[in-house]
């Protein structure tokens, strides 16, 4: 997509308000796109340690020990999916821009 827009400016398809709104509109694309994957992180994050907890107490118990090696990769296929989840995002192509945006807000 940035190839094409690119693209598209070099040609002189696009008015500068146009190439300014399509930016606008993509980092709001990958915004609101990395909120809901933020969500979805969140709640399996709290999810996983609140069942985890709970099997590894039951596997103490019963010595499952296969359960229990198996309890810290279910976090990190969480955070796995979230990568997932940025790689594929729309308006990845301004990922970067969206990360120095965020921390420039958060200097501020």
């Amino acid at each position: 997509m940035l190839r094409r827009w690119i693209s598209e400016i070099a040609k002189g398809k696009l008015t500068y308000a146009e190439a300014v709104d399509e930016i606008d509109y993509l980092m709001e694309e990958y915004r609101a796109s990395m909120k809901a994957t933020g969500l979805r992180f969140g709640m399996s994050t709290i999810r996983t340690l609140i069942v985890t907890a709970a099997e590894i107490a039951e596997d103490l118990a019963k010595l499952r020990l296969k359960s229990l090696a198996e309890a810290p990769f279910k976090l990190l296929d969480a955070h796995a999916a979230l990568l997932d989840e940025e790689r594929t995002a729309v308006g990845r192509e301004l990922q970067y821009l969206f990360h120095i945006d965020n921390s420039f807000a958060r200097r501020t």
